[in-house]
């Protein structure tokens, strides 16, 4: 699996985090599928697959389904896992929290915890997607055909600066803020606050925040007697609480996680890639 990152033009940089063009290549016939397992993240992305080679994602208690050669995958609030074959090709883009909403007024909230069919958001306009990619012969002929793409979508709309400086109060305090005094710092109702925050971002600031505390906590979480010390460096109230909220997101208890945690080359690698971005710092196995 080669990967590559790059970085998005002046225009769409405050909408678009990073790109990423992933190649499996060919393999032998018969050779295992590969796959990679995240563990929650606010992350909503763009993936146009090309090449050969099929790919499927399952949800944490769900059956794997057939992922679309073109897709919208929202944020998601459980482990998820993808599996390909080789062949399987896919050019990713990675937006900040509050950049989808510049390029489409689809409900951002129903794409939650969903791999959608991109088509349902932007029609026929992608239909042609897969060829032009197929043709092109480096990623960054790529990125350039996704971009014009993207350029045509964008609407007339500015961000929503006080969204957007929400989300990055959020992340700079892993979680910290409380959404009370967030709302009553930018003279809002709790209930307005939560609204406009969900109507951008696709889920309220109280799960962002959440989601955002977890990925902090994976990334302290390394040995199983620090759990206590980890619970209170991640702002958790208690063990009790530290427990209940990292087993409703990861699926298993704190212990379980590092006692059967198998950490892939693959998934090291995208660990990498995902500490050069303050949104997207989660935990690849």
């Amino acid at each position: 699996m080669q990967t590559f990152l790059l970085p998005p033009s002046p225009q769409l940089r405050p909408f678009v985090e990073v790109y990423l063009d992933m190649q499996s290549g060919e393999s032998a016939v018969g050779e295992a599928e590969q796959s990679i397992q995240l563990y929650p993240a606010p992350v909503i992305s763009i993936a146009f697959a090309y090449g050969s080679g099929k790919a499927k994602v399952s949800f944490e208690g769900t059956d794997s389904i057939a992922s679309p050669r073109a897709s919208l995958g929202g944020n998601f609030l459980r482990p998820k896992k993808y599996s390909w074959e080789s062949g399987y090709n896919v050019f990713s883009i990675c937006f900040k929290p509050w950049g989808v909403r510049c390029f489409t007024r689809f409900p951002l909230s129903e794409a939650t915890n969903q791999n959608l069919d991109l088509h349902y958001v932007f029609g026929n306009r992608v239909a042609n997607m897969e060829e032009r990619l197929s043709e092109c012969s480096s990623p960054y002929e790529r990125r350039h055909i996704v971009e014009a793409f993207l350029c045509s979508e964008l609407r007339e709309c500015r961000k929503d600066q006080l969204i957007v400086g929400a989300v990055e109060g959020i992340v700079g305090t892993r979680g910290g803020l409380q959404v009370q005094k967030m709302a009553e710092q930018y003279r809002l109702s709790r209930k307005q606050f939560a609204r406009r925050f969900q109507e951008t971002v696709g889920i309220p600031p109280k799960l962002f925040s959440r989601i955002v505390r977890f990925q902090h906590t994976l990334q302290l979480l390394s040995d199983p007697v620090r759990n206590i010390e980890v619970a209170c460096e991640s702002g958790y109230f208690d063990q009790a609480h530290f427990t209940k909220e990292f087993r409703e997101l990861a699926g298993v208890s704190p212990g379980k996680f590092l006692s059967t945690i198998q950490r892939s080359k693959l998934g090291k690698d995208f660990d990498e890639i995902a500490r050069m971005s303050p949104f997207y710092n989660t935990i690849y196995q």
